[in-house]
């Protein structure tokens, strides 16, 4: 009789917790940015570093995609922060500078901080890109 006991308390207590998870699974906080002005080493084509926080809540069965939208959120935080501050052209993290995503669990949530400094293309190296490709579509004539 105790161990039924315990195992119906175990399904309660896991009904329960997964229930709170699915109804918060979108339930994660926006908005928290850090900014460092200090002086960088990236150059004319780079803005001062952003650091953005991304959430979600620690799920029992599927802790590792959980752990990745923590991650993902908080990069697409900082794009859009990015694009926000200093235009559209600023807004990739691929061309970011100084890159560096941590998490860490903290109670029951995944949160991971994204930092980066944000840079656009090079003016001179897109000009060039597009004189190659006028280059090669006149070949191909």
């Amino acid at each position: 009789m105790t161990k039924l006991m315990v195992w119906a308390g175990l399904a309660v207590l896991a009904a329960a917790l997964s229930g709170a998870t699915a109804a918060n699974a979108d339930d994660w906080r926006r908005g928290e940015f850090a900014y460092d002005k200090s002086e960088h080493r990236f150059g004319p084509d780079c803005e001062y570093r952003i650091s953005a926080r991304g959430e979600a809540p620690v799920d029992l069965f599927g802790g590792h995609h959980e752990a990745h939208k923590a991650e993902q959120r908080s990069i697409n935080d900082w794009a859009n922060e990015a694009r926000r501050l200093f235009g559209e052209r600023y807004g990739n993290w691929e061309l970011a500078q100084g890159k560096d995503v941590h998490c860490n669990v903290r109670g029951a949530e995944f949160v991971c901080v994204a930092a980066a400094n944000p840079c656009r293309v090079h003016e001179e190296h897109h000009e060039h890109e597009h004189e190659h490709e006028h280059d090669r579509d006149r070949d191909r004539r």
